[in-house]
């Protein structure tokens, strides 16, 4: 049975349509607190906030963001780079992590933190600077697999937003030397901001001086946006323990870095977290995913992201379209080979303490029914794995023979991605999915 409360009740209002244990029910209408009569309710929704997580975080009050991977080193000497982003939840401290992946020693010479109050003077914080050490990074690190390195964790107090949202962090970093470019995201310093209102993350550059340790008033306000991030991850010490999600893979965890212009596109693991954020859930997300990469290239640096970030949460997929040399998966060993290497990376992240979610592969507008059928198999080991399963088929498929996107759901003119629909519908499932499992 299902009753309209007259009176509030706790947290329940007065209206609220609630479902609760038969006997309760008949108390309350007996007691004249509640009616049968359904009619001007309101279902009642419990508040976000006051879930508490079913599955016990392992890392507690520290959380993260991950940034795109370095690439080239290109960019001048004597440069300071700004960063302004918004972290999940309160927070007392701020590790931030860089990279290099040139096989070459890179010293980024200063670090500074600080929290804001307001956005309106976007490089300018409301809160004093907190100035960290240098950091030198070894000549070990790949474009695969960067080498990372740290500041420890930086004591910085964040301050409640004027606009009441998230709580904003502001990173700067200097170099004397050349250090590495990060992956250029097409359209990210124009584009991002429509499509993330609430969540910012801008970056500016000026040269020519530290404007990290000393002169830090006299940063550039009319230095131009960039459409690459420094640093390459941030950790922060949150006041509220929470849960950090993992995503390794390909482009198709990626979402092609962060966002593509022609379609607006955006990581649905990205887009899942932020719902989850967004309705009051402890929850951040690392994204190591590298658009190409195969199971041989993603693998490695996946294992090494687990032992860095210690996640309590690993989406691993179960297939990628991309093969060694160029290849195609149209055949049998291909197919077995990613499994294996699938299941080897279960069993690292198990080892780990980590649960594990598998996701099923993605239609490709291209195949034939045989290529299909070799792609659909992985969805198959996947349920039977008897691992939790984020299955994308019934979301974006049209669940013919070969399969094809939906309509709308693949990015626009291309057979293999998703678009900003099919990643939107992507990101609900996997956000359900997340609270079934963890809330």
């Amino acid at each position: 049975m299902t009753i309209k409360l007259l009176c509030a009740r706790g947290n329940q209002p007065a209206g609220a349509i609630v479902t609760l244990d038969a006997a309760t029910e008949a108390g309350l209408v007996t007691a004249k607190m509640a009616t049968t009569d359904l009619t001007g309710g309101v279902p009642y929704i419990p508040p976000a906030a006051a879930l508490a997580p079913r599955f016990a975080p392992r890392r507690k009050v520290v959380g993260c963001t991950a940034f795109s991977p370095p690439k080239e080193a290109s960019v001048s000497t004597n440069t300071t780079w700004h960063l302004t982003m918004a972290a999940a939840r309160a927070f007392s401290g701020i590790e931030v992590f860089y990279a290099a992946a040139q096989g070459v020693d890179v010293t980024y010479d200063h670090t500074a933190v600080a929290a804001s109050a307001s956005l309106t003077v976007p490089m300018t914080p409301t809160e004093p600077w907190y100035v960290g050490p240098s950091v030198t990074l070894p000549t070990t690190g790949t474009t695969d697999l960067p080498a990372y390195g740290s500041t420890g964790i930086l004591p910085c107090r964040s301050v409640k937003r004027i606009d009441g949202r998230y709580p904003l962090a502001m990173i700067r970093t200097h170099a004397v030397g050349k250090t590495p470019s990060y992956a250029s995201i097409p359209n990210f310093s124009t584009a991002y901001d429509a499509a993330n209102p609430d969540w910012p993350m801008q970056v500016y550059q000026t040269g020519g001086g530290d404007y990290c340790s000393v002169n830090q008033n006299l940063f550039n306000v009319n230095a131009p946006r960039l459409n690459f991030l420094i640093p390459a991850m941030v950790k922060f010490v949150y006041d509220q323990s929470g849960i950090t999600v993992l995503a390794m893979g390909d482009s198709l965890m990626g979402g092609d870095s962060v966002i593509d212009g022609s379609s607006g596109r955006l990581s649905y693991a990205f887009k899942a977290i932020r719902q989850l954020q967004d309705e009051g859930m402890a929850i951040d997300l690392v994204n190591c995913a590298i658009s190409g990469n195969t199971f041989a290239r993603f693998g490695p640096r996946g294992k090494a992201f687990i032992d860095m970030v210690k996640p309590d949460v690993v989406l691993i997929p179960a297939f990628t379209p991309n093969v060694a040399g160029g290849g195609s998966y149209d055949n049998q060993a291909e197919i077995d080979a990613q499994w294996a290497a699938c299941m080897d990376l279960v069993a690292y992240a198990q080892a780990a303490g980590c649960l594990v979610i598998l996701v099923t592969p993605m239609p490709d507008n291209s195949t034939n029914v045989a290529k299909d059928n070799f792609r659909l198999q992985n969805r198959d080991r996947a349920f039977a794995s008897g691992l939790w399963v984020f299955d994308v088929e019934p979301l974006v498929s049209n669940r013919a023979s070969p399969a094809r996107w939906l309509p709308g759901m693949n990015d626009n003119g291309n057979g293999i991605h998703y678009g900003a629909q099919g990643g939107s519908v992507m990101g609900a499932g996997l956000a359900a999915l997340l609270k079934q499992i963890l809330y």
